[in-house]
Order: C-alpha cells, then sequence, then structure tokens
C-alpha cells in the first residue's frame, strides 16, 4: 500500500502577474469596428477593435504637406544662396583687381608729377579713385562674409524646421497607428467594455476596451495552516478542483 499525505487548502484561481492585460485606447474617436466577444482566443497582434481614422488621416496629411514645404525651403536655401556667394566672390575680384590697377595709376602720377609731366590734380584724383575702389573692396568683403554667415544660419534654420516637420509625420503616423487596437498577449477575452459605435476619449488613463487572460499562466492563491507547511516544497505535484467542476482535479505545482 502507498501510505500519501495531503495538505488541503481553499483559495481562489486568478492570473499571474502579466497573464491579464486590459487593452485600451491611447486616441479619442468613435469605435468602428470590434472584432472580439467575450470567451474568443485571441493572439498575440491580432486586431481587436479600430476607431475612426478620417481625422488622424487628415492630421497625417497636413503634416506630411508641411513637411514637403519645409524640403522645398531647403532646396531653395541650397540652391541661392551659392549663387550669392558667387557672385559676392566676383564682386570682390573685381574690386581687388581695380585697386591693383589704381596703385599702379597712383604710382605712375607720382612718377609723372616728380618729373613735372602731370599736375597735381590729376595726381589727387588717380588717390581718390584708389580710396574710393578700396573702400569698394573692404565693403565687398564684408558683404562676402555676411553671405556666407547667412548662408550657414539660413541652412541650419531650414535643416531644423526639416526635421521638425518629419518628427512630426512621424508622430501623426503613430496617432494613426493608435486606430487599430492589437492584442498585446494571446489567451481569452474575458471581458467586453466598449460597444461598436461608442466614443472613446483618451485622457490621462486609458479606456478599456477588453480584458484579455492568458489561462496559461493561472495561480491558485491559498493559505496553508502552519502546520502544514512545512510539508509543502517548491516543485511539487499538485492538483486543484473548483466549484463549477468539482469531480475534475487539474494538474499544477
Amino acid at each position: 500500500p502507498v501510505i500519501r499525505t495531503t495538505v488541503s487548502a481553499t483559495g481562489a484561481v486568478k492570473p499571474q502577474v502579466g497573464a491579464e492585460v486590459r487593452v485600451g485606447s491611447r486616441v479619442s474617436g468613435r469605435v468602428v469596428r470590434l472584432h472580439a466577444n467575450i470567451k474568443d482566443q485571441v493572439k498575440k497582434g491580432q486586431v481587436i477593435a479600430e476607431l475612426e481614422r478620417a481625422e488622424l488621416e487628415a492630421a497625417l496629411l497636413e503634416r506630411r504637406a508641411e513637411g514637403r514645404v519645409a524640403e522645398a525651403r531647403l532646396t531653395a536655401r541650397e540652391q541661392v544662396f551659392p549663387q550669392e556667394v558667387e557672385k559676392g566672390e566676383a564682386d570682390l575680384r573685381r574690386w581687388d583687381a581695380t585697386v591693383a590697377l589704381g596703385k599702379k595709376e597712383l604710382e605712375r602720377q607720382d612718377d609723372l608729377l616728380k618729373k613735372e609731366f602731370s599736375s597735381q590734380q590729376a595726381r589727387d584724383q588717380a588717390n581718390e579713385r584708389l580710396l574710393v575702389a578700396q573702400a569698394q573692396l573692404e565693403a565687398s568683403r564684408k558683404e562676402l562674409d555676411l553671405v556666407r554667415t547667412r548662408y550657414r544660419e539660413d541652412l541650419k534654420q531650414a535643416q531644423a524646421e526639416l526635421e521638425r516637420a518629419r518628427a512630426a509625420i512621424a508622430g501623426a503616423e503613430t496617432q494613426l497607428s493608435y486606430a487599430v487596437l492589437q492584442a498585446p498577449i494571446s489567451g481569452v477575452i474575458g471581458s467586453v467594455s466598449t460597444q461598436e459605435g461608442e466614443t472613446v476619449a483618451a485622457g490621462l488613463s486609458a479606456p478599456t476596451f477588453v480584458t484579455i487572460i492568458d489561462l496559461g499562466r493561472l495561480q491558485v492563491d491559498a493559505y496553508v495552516d502552519e502546520v502544514d507547511i512545512g510539508k509543502v516544497q517548491v516543485g511539487q505535484r499538485a492538483v486543484f478542483s473548483v466549484d463549477a467542476f468539482p469531480a475534475l482535479e487539474f494538474e499544477a505545482k
């Protein structure tokens, strides 16, 4: 004969931590499709519900349009500013050549004045033309530096605007994806809190659509008498029964 010692206790069957998930919505809107009912088996990734998408799709189209505008602005800056820089460099070269020519003319007038082949007035006019050319050269150099600085700053700003527009597009796409609710785990629909046609408002807490329970991860919470607890070891075979099926024993560990 086999002698067994049995420890009996009364408890309750509950899902383990993470085995019960409340599926809610992160955006507000009207429920247009509900693909779940109580006791339905669902798999991870399966579509549970769908919200209206018109407003979210319109917002996405608007963000994409803003993205195209930002791209166009960046392209325009990339095309226009190099031309302005090239023009400024050409002006700088022209005035540099004018200054060089003015210096030679002034030297020539000085020589002619020493030999009394020219007048002081002609020499002064040559000097005045040189001073004007030098002033124009300095102004052209400053203008070119200003154009280059403005080009760098405007380019950075245009790139930042494009990055911001792309981030807004990604955000709108994410919001649109929230209109489709998927099962985060595989299991059984335990409860349904929202019906088709209802309007849900997502606030600080997401409104619950359904509750999914993984029946493969259940536990029995039971209080064992202090006298018997020493006979219970981790990994031992255990069985439990429920009031609905008192004649059946369910295997556990």
